[in-house]
C-alpha cells in the first residue's frame, strides 16, 4: 500500500516581474498534511509481505515575490506553521505494517518520505528590497512514526523500517541577485522534527531479522542571502532561531529454534543559523539581538534473542550533529559588523543500546553499539576571502555533547557458546567566537566573547 499527500499554502504569491509589495495586514498561513496507512498480509504456506509506504510534501509562505527585481516592505504580522488547533504538527505520518505466516516467509515493512519548507518573506531571484517591520513567526515541523511486526511459525520473519524526515523554516530569504534584507521587527524561527519507528519479528522455528534506518534533518535560519552577487543584510531587531530533531528507533526479534538479528541505523541533525549571507561579497549587520539554538537527539535500543538453538546479533548504531551559527558569511569578500547581542547554543545527545541474548542450548551472542555526537556553535563565522569582522558587543556561544553506548550479549549455558559485546561512543563539543576559513581576514574584537565547551560519554 503507498500513498502521497501534498500540501502547499501561500498568503501573497507572484510570478516574474518587478513587483511592489506592501503589507499591513496580518497574514496567517496553515498548511498540514497527514496520512495513517495499514497494510497487512497473512497465508498459510509459502511467502507473505506488506509494505506500507507514505510520501509527503509540504510548502508554506507568507509572502513570495517571484523572480524579478521586488520590493517588498511587511508592516503587519505574518505567521507561517501547523494548524495548531488541529494538529502540531505540519506533517504527520503514521504507519502500520505486519505479516503473518505459519509455513515460509513474511515480510513487513514501511517506508515514510517527508519534507516541509516554510518561509515568512522570500524575494527569489532578481535585485530584491525587502523590509520586515512586524513580526514574522515562522514554523516548519514534521511527524514520521511506523510500526511493523511480522511472524512466521516455520520460516523466516523480517521487519524494516525505512524513514527520511525534513523541516526547512526561515524567517526571510533572497534568491539570486543583489540583494537587501532588512530587519526592523522579530523574526521567530522554528524547525522540528521527530522520528520514530518499532519494528519487531518473532518465530518459532527459523530466522528472525529487524532492520531500521532513520535520517531525521532540520534546519532554521532568521535571515539569508542568495547568489554570488553580494547581498545587504542588516538585523535592527530580534531574531529568534531554533532547530530540533529527535529520531529513535525499537527493535526486538525472537527466534525458539534458529536465529535472531536487530540493527538500527540512525541520525539525527540540527541546524540553527541567524544570519547567512551569500557566495559573493557581502554587509551583514546586527545592531539587535540574535538567539540561536540548536539540539539534536539520536537513540536506538536493539534486542536479538533465542530461546534454545541459535545464534544471535543486535547492534545499534547512531550519529547526532548540531551545529548553530550566530552570523555567517559565505564565501567572498564580506564584511561583518555587530553592535547587538549574540547567544549561540547547542545541544546534540545519543543513546545506544543493544542486548542479544543466545539460545539455552546452543549459541553465540553478539551485541554492538556505537555512536558519534558532534556539537559546534560559532559565534561568527568567516568562509573563504578576505574578510572584516568588526564585533563591538557581548558574544556567548556554548556546546554540549554526551554520549551513552552499551552492549550486552550472553552465549549459551548449556555448550559454552561465544558472547562477544562491543561498545563505542564518541562525543565532541566545538565552541568558537570568531572561526574563519582561508584568506587575508581583518578581525576587531571590542565585546565580551564568553564561550563554554562540555561533553560527557560513557560505554
Amino acid at each position: 500500500a503507498s500513498t502521497i499527500v501534498d500540501a502547499s499554502a501561500a498568503g501573497i504569491k507572484l510570478g516574474s516581474g518587478n513587483d511592489e509589495i506592501l503589507n499591513k495586514g496580518n497574514i496567517d498561513i496553515a498548511a498540514r498534511t497527514g496520512a495513517n496507512l495499514t497494510a497487512g498480509s497473512g497465508v498459510l504456506i509459502g511467502w507473505a509481505s506488506s509494505t506500507a509506504n507514505i510520501n509527503s510534501s509540504v510548502v508554506a509562505s507568507g509572502i513570495a515575490g517571484g523572480d524579478g527585481n521586488d520590493l517588498i516592505i511587511n508592516k503587519a504580522s505574518v505567521t507561517v506553521g501547523p494548524a495548531t488547533e488541529v494538529d502540531p504538527w505540519m506533517s504527520r505520518l503514521t504507519s502500520t505494517s505486519f505479516s503473518l505466516n505459519l509455513i515460509g516467509s513474511a515480510s513487513a515493512g514501511s517506508e515514510l518520505f517527508s519534507i516541509t519548507q516554510s518561509t515568512g518573506l522570500d524575494g527569489g531571484a532578481g535585485n530584491d528590497h525587502m523590509f520586515n517591520e512586524s513580526e514574522l513567526d515562522v514554523t516548519a515541523s514534521s511527524y514520521s512514526s511506523s510500526s511493523s511486526s511480522s511472524f512466521s511459525l516455520a520460516g523466516v520473519a523480517s521487519s524494516k523500517a525505512t524513514i527520511t524526515t525534513d523541516a526547512q523554516a526561515t524567517g526571510m530569504t533572497a534568491g539570486i541577485g543583489a540583494d537587501q534584507l532588512v530587519n526592523k521587527g522579530d523574526i521567530d524561527v522554528k524547525a522540528n522534527t521527530f522520528a520514530n519507528s518499532d519494528a519487531s519479528s518473532l518465530t518459532i522455528f527459523g530466522g528472525a531479522n529487524t532492520n531500521s534506518g532513520i535520517l531525521g534533518t532540520a534546519t532554521a535560519t532568521g535571515m539569508v542571502g542568495g547568489g554570488d552577487e553580494g547581498d545587504e543584510i542588516a538585523n535592527l531587531g530580534l531574531i529568534d532561531v531554533l532547530a530540533t530533531s529527535l529520531a529513535t528507533a525499537n527493535g526486538d526479534s525472537f527466534s525458539l529454534i534458529g536465529g535472531a538479528t536487530s540493527d538500527a541505523f540512525i541520525t539525527a541533525d540540527a541546524n540553527a543559523n541567524g544570519i547567512i549571507g551569500s557566495q559573493g561579497n557581502d554587509n551583514l549587520y546586527n545592531n539587535g539581538s540574535i538567539n540561536v539554538v540548536a539540539t539534536s537527539t539520536a537513540e536506538a535500543g536493539q534486542d536479538a534473542s533465542v530461546g534454545l538453538i541459535g545464534d544471535v546479533a543486535a547492534g545499534a548504531d547512531i550519529v547526532s550533529n548540531a551545529i548553530a551559527r550566530g552570523m555567517s558569511a559565505n564565501e567572498g569578500n564580506d564584511h561583518i559588523q555587530n553592535e547587538g547581542d549574540i547567544n549561540v547554543s547547542v545541544t546534540a545527545s545519543g543513546v545506544a543500546n543493544s542486548d542479544s541474548q543466545t539460545g539455552w542450548f546452543e549459541g553465540d551472542g553478539d551485541s554492538d553499539s556505537n555512536g558519534n555526537v558532534s556539537a559546534t556553535g560559532i559565534g561568527f563565522e568567516l568562509a573563504a576571502g578576505n574578510n572584516t569582522l568588526n564585533n563591538m558587543h557581548s558574544v556567548q556561544v556554548s556546546a554540549l555533547a554526551t554520549m551513552n553506548a552499551s552492549a550486552t550479549a550472553d552465549g549459551s549455558n548449556f555448550a559454552d557458546g561465544n558472547a562477544v559485546s562491543d561498545a563505542g561512543s564518541t562525543a565532541r563539543s566545538f565552541v568558537y567566537g570568531v572561526w574563519a576559513d582561508d584568506g587575508n581576514n581583518t578581525i576587531g574584537n571590542h565585546g565580551d566573547i564568553t564561550l563554554t565547551s562540555n561533553t560527557l560519554t560513557t560505554a
